[in-house]
C-alpha cells in the first residue's frame, strides 16, 4: 500500500513538472535570458535571418488567466479571437497579425514540421550527439550562451531554441519535427514563420485536451492588449508589439479590462468592435456607422483599415 501511495505522489509530481516545463518553454523570459548573453556578431546573424525583434523583447511574462481566456475565445475555424458574449467583435489572427506582434519572417516557403530521418541524423551529427536522443532544451540554452561563434551551427542552435518558443512541447527535449526546415540555415528567412505560428495555434485550439501553453501565447496576449481602448498607457505606434509592450503595460491593461468578478472583457476593442459578424456565413455583413471610432474620423479610411485587418481571413468579404 505504501509503495502505491509513493507511486501516486511521483506521478503527480511528474504531471506538475511537465506543466511547469511547458509554461517555461512558452515564456518569453527564456529567449530574453539567452539574448542578454549573445555577442555583437551573434546578434547581427540573428537580425540577418529576420528574428531581430527577439533581441529586444520587452514583455517577459505570461499572464496565465488571460492566456486561458484568450484560448477559450480563439476560433480555429476562422483563426480569430471572437467575443460574442459581450458583442465586442473579432480580432483576426492572420499572417500579418503575427508579423505585427512578433516581427518574424513571413516568407514564401512553408515551414516543414515533420519527422525526417535524414534531417535528424544531420542535426545530431552536427551537435555531436552520440546516444541518438534529441538534445534537451536546457542543453541548447547552455550551448548557445557558451558558443563564441556566429557561424551556421550557432544559427541552427538559435532556431532550435526559437521553435521551442513558437511551438512549445510538454517534453524537456527539442522536437525533431523542426529539423527539416533548419538544416539549410540560408533558407530560414525565406520561410513563413508567421503561418507556422498560426498553424500551431490552430492545432492547439483543436486538440481534445487543449493546453494554451502549447502555442505561442505572447502572440494572442499582446495582440489582445494592443487592440483594447485603454487609458493612461502610452503605446508606441511603430515596432513589433513584442518590443513595445512591457510587463507593467500589459499588467495595467489587464487591470483596466478586468471585471469585479475577475473575468475579462470590460474594454472595447479599437476597431473590430464595430464589425458585425454573421457566424453562419462567416462574413462581415454590416458596419454600424452610428458608432464613432475614437481613432479614425474618416469613414472611408476606417473601412479601408477594416478590410486590411481581415485580409486573408477565410470567408471574410470586404466592406
Amino acid at each position: 500500500m505504501e509503495n502505491e501511495v509513493q507511486e501516486d505522489v511521483e506521478d503527480a509530481n511528474n504531471v506538475e513538472a511537465k506543466k511547469q516545463t511547458l509554461f517555461n518553454s512558452a515564456s518569453p523570459m527564456k529567449v530574453i535570458k539567452v539574448c542578454k548573453l549573445l555577442d555583437r556578431k551573434q546578434r547581427k546573424k540573428i537580425m540577418k535571418v529576420g528574428f531581430g525583434s527577439f533581441l529586444d523583447i520587452k514583455c517577459s511574462k505570461l499572464f496565465p488567466e488571460l492566456c486561458k481566456y484568450l484560448m477559450d475565445h480563439f476560433d480555429p475555424d476562422t483563426s480569430a479571437l471572437e467575443f460574442p458574449e459581450d458583442e465586442r467583435g473579432i480580432i483576426p489572427i492572420i499572417v500579418d497579425t503575427v508579423f505585427e506582434v512578433l516581427g518574424i519572417p513571413k516568407g514564401a516557403l512553408p515551414v516543414i514540421y515533420q519527422y525526417d530521418s535524414v534531417s535528424v541524423k544531420y542535426v545530431l551529427d552536427l551537435l555531436q550527439v552520440e546516444d541518438g536522443r534529441q538534445p534537451k532544451i536546457s542543453d541548447i540554452e547552455t550551448r548557445l550562451t557558451e558558443m563564441g561563434t556566429a557561424e551556421d551551427p550557432f544559427l541552427l542552435l538559435w532556431m532550435l531554441y526559437v521553435v521551442c518558443f513558437l511551438a512549445p512541447t510538454t517534453g524537456v527535449r527539442v522536437s525533431p519535427n523542426c529539423y527539416p526546415s533548419l538544416v539549410n540555415v540560408s533558407q530560414i528567412n525565406k520561410l513563413d514563420w508567421c503561418r507556422f505560428t498560426i498553424n500551431i495555434l490552430i492545432q492547439t485550439a483543436k486538440a481534445k485536451n487543449k493546453n494554451c501553453f502549447k502555442a505561442c501565447m505572447p502572440l494572442l496576449m499582446l495582440k489582445y492588449v494592443d487592440s483594447l481602448v485603454t487609458k493612461g498607457i502610452h503605446v508606441e505606434a511603430e515596432g513589433p508589439r513584442i518590443c513595445v509592450w512591457t510587463n507593467q503595460m500589459v499588467k495595467a491593461a489587464i487591470a483596466q479590462d478586468t471585471n469585479r468578478d475577475g473575468t475579462f472583457g470590460i474594454l472595447p476593442i479599437v476597431w473590430s468592435v464595430f464589425l458585425v459578424v454573421a457566424k453562419s456565413a462567416r462574413t462581415i455583413t454590416t458596419l454600424d456607422k452610428g458608432v464613432k471610432c475614437p481613432f479614425v474620423q474618416n469613414l472611408k479610411l476606417y473601412i479601408s483599415m477594416c478590410n486590411d485587418c481581415t485580409k486573408g481571413l477565410p470567408g471574410v468579404q470586404n466592406l
